[in-house]
């Protein structure tokens, strides 16, 4: 079982550390914008899931109390 690390640790992933950092910083970086932005909009809201799909590839985050969980999918195969 993983223990816990300390916020930002990546728990778990199928890149390297270096790819792993460098997609989830600005992922959860605008994750954190789009939830700042909807509790502006309504106060009692939250994101539950946002999906965002680019050329290459789905990003599905899913924000939690305790954790963020950053599902990345390759469009192309």
């Amino acid at each position: 079982m993983h223990q816990p690390g300390k916020p930002g640790d990546i728990m778990e992933s199928t890149f390297d550390n270096s790819t792993s950092v460098q997609y989830a910083d600005p992922i959860k970086n605008l994750g954190n914008k789009a939830m700042s932005s909807v509790r502006d909009v309504d106060p009692h809201n939250e994101i539950i899931l946002l999906s965002m799909q680019t050329k290459n590839n789905e990003f599905i985050l899913a924000p939690h109390k305790d954790f963020t969980m950053l599902v990345i999918q390759d469009r192309k195969k």
